[in-house]
């Protein structure tokens, strides 16, 4: 059996490998109520659309929008229900809201996206 280390791997131009056809996470990100990160990876600026209601746009698109998108969101007082806006959500744009939050944005969201880039 072969065994291949590494510290790094680029791709041939010199900048990051690109993960496609794989099945590792494409995207995800560490969001706040005002659908700003605190971390993130392929994921650009945010949009707040109202109370719990964000968007994301990715950095580098999506094949299409048959990917899947998990995630969870917390307030100071409980755990909240995320779910996929299917109003905003594209090849190139994260949609999330909360099921569950009336008139309370949440404390910070994580997002994870599983699919094919293009």
């Amino acid at each position: 059996m072969s065994v291949l280390k590494a510290d790094t791997i680029q791709s041939t131009g010199g900048g990051a490998a690109a993960l496609t056809k794989q099945h590792a996470g494409k995207a995800w990100l560490y969001g706040t109520t005002t659908a700003g990160t605190t971390d993130s990876f392929n994921v650009g600026s945010g949009t707040d659309h109202g109370t719990g209601d964000y968007s994301y746009s990715f950095t580098n698109a999506m094949v299409n929008n048959d990917y899947s998108q998990s995630g969870m969101a917390s307030s100071t007082d409980q755990r909240r229900n995320l779910t996929q806006n299917t109003a905003r959500y594209s090849a190139s744009t994260i949609a999330v809201e909360l099921s569950d939050a009336g008139s309370n944005d949440d404390t910070s969201h994580c997002v994870t996206i599983h699919g094919d880039l293009a």
